[in-house]
């Protein structure tokens, strides 16, 4: 056994050297003539591949830790592929053939193979770590994405993506995932800025309203804080777009359409300061919703005119009113 004439066994059929063969376990254990006599110069190229690929081997170690190497061999290959864009994980032939030998005959096949095993780990780390780097960023697209849903290069954009995917190009080169992200997050940049741009000019617009106000001009500055906060009004502040990350954390915290909706909601939350503010001037102030229809010619705005001054002075007769 120590000179490498006879193999053996335990009772589960493991691999087992002299060190490892117990006396009072000697009935148990299998013994066979082994067909194939290793060198110890072959031993060695076994031993560089163990190092190559990290797993301890000692000498006359190297049977009982093939079960080692085939294993961080299978994990590589492992992490060499996965679910699309990422390639297949490469096929495990070669591993099979090692499988499937047993004794001096498995370190020989080890032996022969030894420089091809070597290459294939290198390309399947190689992979692996081109796929840790390139996995966060298609992750990142496929969520800003979907930010863009309802703008008009979205099908060209989902399209070069399916694409990646169906292709399983997650590694080719040059890299196809980076310029659809940079064009993705771009175009969302845009239009982003123009939905901030248009609060901001409401904003303003709806700031300047209120501050020529005579009602609101009449309370002090407590007033009129207390008051913004009621009707949660904030004022619009910078956002730092300069990256997908900062622009993705951005439309989480407020989506493009969600952005129309605060900048259309406040002419309301204003029309409802400038209510409240009269209020506390004038306790009986009433709020008067005008008629609203389109005028197509000039008999129809005397008609309408006619409606809203009979619709005020009958409100007004109980008391002052704010048109709306």
């Amino acid at each position: 056994l120590t000179t490498g004439h006879l193999r053996a066994s335990d009772a589960a059929h493991k691999a087992i050297d002299a060190r490892g063969l117990e006396r009072n376990k000697l009935t148990q254990a299998s013994f066979r003539l082994e067909s194939v006599t290793i060198t110890p110069v072959q031993k060695i190229r076994i031993r560089g591949l163990f190092s190559t690929l990290g797993v301890p081997c000692q000498p006359n170690e190297e049977l009982i830790r093939v079960p080692s190497l085939i294993t961080k061999l299978k994990a590589l290959a492992s992490g060499a592929g996965g679910p699309a864009p990422q390639p297949q994980p490469p096929k495990q032939d070669l591993i099979a053939t090692l499988e499937a030998q047993s004794g001096n005959a498995l370190l020989f096949a080890v032996f022969t193979h030894v420089d091809t095993l070597a290459q294939l780990a290198r390309i399947w780390e190689d992979a692996a770590k081109a796929i840790q780097q390139r996995l966060p960023v298609w992750e990142q697209l496929s969520t800003l994405v979907r930010h863009a849903q309802d703008l008009g290069p979205y099908e060209d954009l989902q399209a070069e993506i399916e694409a990646i995917r169906s292709q399983r190009s997650l590694l080719a080169n040059p890299d196809p995932v980076r310029p659809v992200l940079d064009r993705t997050a771009e175009l969302l940049r845009q239009a982003l800025s123009a939905k901030l741009a248009g609060y901001q000019r409401e904003y303003d617009r709806q700031t300047a309203l209120l501050a020529a106000d005579s009602n609101w001009q009449e309370l002090d500055a407590e007033q009129q804080a207390r008051l913004i906060a009621d009707h949660h009004i904030a004022a619009p502040e910078s956002a730092d777009l300069s990256t997908p990350e900062k622009l993705q954390d951005t439309l989480d915290d407020c989506k493009l359409q969600r952005w129309i909706e605060r900048t259309q909601a406040l002419r309301t939350r204003f029309d409802s300061v400038r209510l409240e503010a009269a209020r506390l001037l004038m306790p009986t102030v009433q709020q008067v919703t005008l008629p609203s229809r389109t005028l197509n010619n000039a008999e129809e705005v005397k008609i309408w005119l006619t409606e809203v001054e009979a619709a005020l002075l009958k409100q007004v007769a109980n008391g002052p009113v704010i048109p709306r």
